[in-house]
């Protein structure tokens, strides 16, 4: 039988509560290796690493378990345990000794997140000026729990007396740092530029880019505000990020989640998981077998509900179940990566499943999606836009381009004819849209097919410009 070491940080009889939470964890840890037929053997570590290593090197474990969260009563000491695992060359679990420092020293950490360009809050240690009025008292080595109370929250004149406190209670050798409140900061200016795509259904299709310093949730706000208020809330599908949530008029929307999203959590783990994701991802796979048959059968969107409603209602509802159990009977850690998967689906069920219960409601938004693919295409073609000016014209352009698309009509003699009745389309743009404007032409200039057939070097393209040699 093979044995697993569980390291941990020794526990003195008077330690307080938290630290003798461990004890509890590596009873459940061995009990857990027994069921898979390990045999286990508990290492307490103390500061004298030395006798550690000689235990270990006696039993000679295939693997460590390493649950140590502090030496002695001291977070500051959590690296040398992946330090003296190291030293021995031995296989073990969690992280090495240069990722548990960077990430356990609050300092280093947001020195570390400085440079990758990861916004932290303003911090303060003692010494130095201090710039804002409210402040929050923290361990740079412990854990947030430590020292985290109502009174951790303090007014610039209070600090020293609370850092003093702090020193007295948890000992004046832990280091503490002084955190500017969160809500005290405004938040940082946006610098990047963020391109949605905007695809509306319903009578005609239309397709509209907006590129600028707003998310997608935020300009999915700024259109409903022009909704009227008695018409009823439209079905709005993203994939599931709170950037592209609205937020102002989310009473004027009926939110959809996407099938497509939630199956990439599980292909993307699915080396790591295979059983478990091989079921969900056959369980969705069922249902666009479903959705592909409906299409083939031109089904309506009330015959469409009920078939789906009478053949796929039954596979969500067992893939749910058994999701559940899985939580509920902790066969599924939920902080994995399989547990983040179903969190994901399980917290968007009632938005997932809504093509069970709306006619027409779709399974995803690859629509979306594959309107986004135009604008990459385009931004890589071009290398962006020169400025914001640039990037309203581009936008302009494309929305039109891409709704002519989805309305079977010429883009190319669709804006040569706006271009020629510019007068008739100021004055009545509803009549030149891209379903409707050939209504309004002269009968006997048929409209150019929509066809794109390669230049010819030499001659002339449709606007009458010589193809370049």
């Amino acid at each position: 039988m093979a044995t697993i070491a569980v390291l941990h940080g020794a526990v003195a009889p008077q330690a307080p509560p938290d630290e003798q939470d461990v004890l509890h964890e590596v009873d459940a840890v061995g009990a857990a290796l027994g069921r898979l037929g390990y045999a286990q053997v508990p290492v307490p570590l103390t500061l004298d690493l030395e006798t550690a290593r000689r235990k270990l090197a006696g039993i000679r474990p295939a693997v460590i378990f390493n649950l140590v969260e502090s030496i002695e009563g001291l977070g500051a000491y959590i690296h040398l345990a992946p330090a003296l695992l190291e030293a021995t060359g031995l296989p073990f679990t969690g992280a090495g000794l240069y990722a548990m420092f960077e990430t356990s020293n609050k300092l280093a950490a947001k020195a570390r997140m400085a440079c990758l360009g990861v916004p932290t809050p303003s911090l303060w240690q003692p010494n130095e000026a201090r710039d804002a009025d409210r402040w929050i008292v923290k361990s740079v080595w412990e854990h947030a729990s430590i020292g985290i109370d109502d009174a951790a929250v303090v007014s610039s004149k209070r600090v020293e007396s609370r850092l003093e406190d702090c020193a007295r209670r948890w000992g004046g050798a832990r280091l503490l740092s002084l955190i500017k409140a969160n809500q005290a900061d405004p938040p940082p200016e946006r610098k990047g530029m963020y391109t949605t795509a905007l695809r509306f259904e319903g009578e005609h299709a239309i397709c509209v880019y907006l590129t600028g310093r707003r998310h997608a949730g935020e300009n999915l706000d700024a259109i409903l505000a022009h909704r009227p208020a008695e018409l009823p809330p439209i079905q709005w599908m993203s994939d599931g990020l709170a950037a592209n949530t609205p937020k102002q008029h989310q009473a004027r929307t009926l939110d959809l989640s996407c099938l497509v999203h939630g199956r990439r959590q599980f292909v993307d783990i699915e080396d790591f998981f295979p059983n478990e994701c091989q079921r969900v991802i056959d369980a969705i796979a069922t249902i666009y077998r479903h959705e592909a048959y409906c299409q083939e059968h031109h089904f309506t969107p009330e015959q469409r509900l009920a078939y789906h409603q009478q053949h796929s209602r039954e596979v969500m509802e067992a893939l749910k179940a058994w999701m559940t159990q899985q939580v509920e009977e902790r066969c599924v850690e939920p902080n994995s990566r399989l547990g983040g998967a179903f969190d994901y689906l399980l917290k968007r069920w009632e938005s997932l499943t809504r093509f069970l219960e709306i006619p027409g409601a779709p399974l995803d938004n690859n629509a979306a999606e594959r309107a986004l693919k135009l604008i990459l295409r385009y931004r890589k073609n071009s290398l962006f836009y020169k400025n914001a000016h640039g990037a309203y014209v581009g936008d302009v352009l494309t929305s039109l381009i891409e709704t002519c698309r989805l309305a079977g009509a010429n883009p190319l003699h669709y804006l040569s004819a706006l271009m020629e009745n510019r007068s008739a389309v100021f004055r009545d743009p509803g009549a030149w849209l891209p379903w409707n404007y050939q209504d309004n032409l002269d009968a006997e200039a048929p409209a150019l097919p929509l066809s794109h057939p390669p230049p010819v070097l030499g001659q002339l393209d449709r606007l009458g410009v010589a193809v370049p040699q």
